[in-house]
């Protein structure tokens, strides 16, 4: 059982001792006592005592909850994963950046067995390196703000090896669980395995209309331009790589099209554009693509054919050079319909 409050401790900010009266090390298996965490009697039963900063931490994460996924934000309207735990954690005394590598750096690794509610959970990525993180809850329980959920949630985690507590600094910073890659972090964003891609699936989510799409419910990519969140975490680390190669980040000309804007651009070029309210465009998981990509045939494009789909992001076929409408520009996230 744990306290919850828990009993009166010294106000933030301060260094997580226990030192009220009744309490002592919460031990392991072996008898090992547990860093940060401490056990009291009370009622005949041995209950596991949180720091204050913990239960506010996790309190203010949960009243998060159902707030969107966005792209690199800390509230108050949305989150991305880092920006959630580094928001609740700094409202609770104890402030944290929103940067992966530097939420590791800041706690002490937590062996799976010792894993307390509020320790930081982080999942990784061969393409990434540290990709994700949440607050513990208990048993294979995580609340974050992570992409494939597009929001504030509870969601299930496999593997909990990769794990910090935050209420005890560590001596000198442990190296992460992943080296970094160069390639921003997606947040979860589901990615097909490197050269694969499924579906052909329906681009509908959200129970949305085509085209009819509320802004808030996307994440910019830049330059005005928006897509799902999913998709945009994925672009942004896709485009990442693009910059490693290149120099220069994907240049966009086209993403997420309204309903209007279909009607617009199926007036200007109908040879080339779907009827309006069937572009996948619409469901914010195309983008149309300029700097060399819009060619066949460049340099640019040839990297795109051989990098993209490991971010999830496909060449349809129909916009091959041999397709029914040949576009080099045009890519959409996952094999859609």
């Amino acid at each position: 059982s744990i306290i919850w409050p828990p009993p009166r401790l010294p106000p933030f900010p301060y260094t997580p001792l226990f030192r009220s009266e009744g309490l002592a090390p919460l031990r392991d298996g072996t008898g090992t006592p547990i860093a940060g965490v401490a056990t009291a009697f009370a009622g005949g039963r041995l209950l596991t005592v949180l720091p204050a900063e913990t239960v506010a931490a996790v309190s203010a994460a949960f009243s998060q909850l159902g707030k969107p996924y966005l792209v690199d934000r800390d509230g108050p309207d949305g989150y991305s994963c880092a920006g959630l735990t580094s928001t609740v954690w700094t409202q609770a005394g104890i402030g944290l950046t929103s940067d992966l590598a530097q939420q590791w750096a800041q706690g002490t690794p937590v062996p799976v067995g010792q894993l307390q509610v509020g320790d930081l959970v982080f999942s990784t990525d061969p393409r990434t390196g540290l990709d994700d993180v949440g607050l513990y809850l208990g048993g294979s329980s995580v609340l974050s703000a992570s992409a494939d959920r597009w929001q504030v949630a509870v969601r299930d985690v496999v593997d909990l090896s990769a794990a910090v507590r935050v209420t005890v600094p560590p001596a000198s910073p442990a190296a992460p669980p992943a080296a970094a890659t160069g390639v921003p972090p997606t947040c979860s964003a589901p990615l097909p395995a490197p050269g694969t891609t499924a579906g052909p699936v329906s681009g509908a989510w959200g129970g949305w209309s085509n085209g009819q799409i509320p802004r808030e419910e996307l994440c910019s990519i830049g330059g005005g331009h928006r897509l799902r969140c999913d998709a945009a975490a994925a672009y942004n680390a896709m485009s990442a790589a693009y910059a490693a190669a290149f120099g220069t980040p994907l240049c966009i000309t086209d993403s997420y099209r309204s309903l209007s804007a279909q009607v617009d651009a199926h007036h200007r070029k109908p040879r080339i554009t779907a009827v309006p309210g069937t572009s996948n465009h619409g469901w914010a998981l195309a983008v149309d693509l300029c700097g060399g990509v819009n060619v066949f045939g460049t340099a640019q494009t040839a990297w795109m054919q051989g990098h993209a789909g490991d971010y999830g992001w496909v060449h349809p076929d129909w916009a091959q050079a041999d397709g029914q409408n040949p576009e080099p520009w045009h890519w959409e996230y996952g094999s859609l319909t």
